[in-house]
């Protein structure tokens, strides 16, 4: 019922999700009963669109962060580059 062309990118497909459920519900007096998606639709924001201001039942994975390390803290030299281990340097 309508398309949004978006670049590859996480934002701009939830973003243009978002315009097109809008502009078919404005059109045609539709709105889905569900949507289907990757977890870039299980964003916290994203899903409390869908339930909360638009009544849509998500089936999508959330995306989890809980176990997620601060990949800030992580010493340099964890990495590897090119399939090398990254050269320890002494930043003190």
């Amino acid at each position: 019922m309508d398309v949004e062309a978006t670049p590859a990118h996480r934002t701009a497909e939830v973003d243009s999700t978002k315009t097109m459920v809008e502009r078919v519900e404005a059109q045609f007096d539709l709105t889905p009963e569900r949507l289907i998606g990757d977890t870039a639709y299980g964003t916290a924001p994203m899903l409390a669109w869908m339930v909360e201001e638009k009544d849509i039942e998500p089936h999508v994975p959330v995306w989890d962060k809980t176990e997620r390390k601060n990949i800030a803290a992580q010493p340099a030299n964890r990495y590897a580059v090119n399939g090398a281990p990254s050269p320890s340097k002494d930043l003190g």
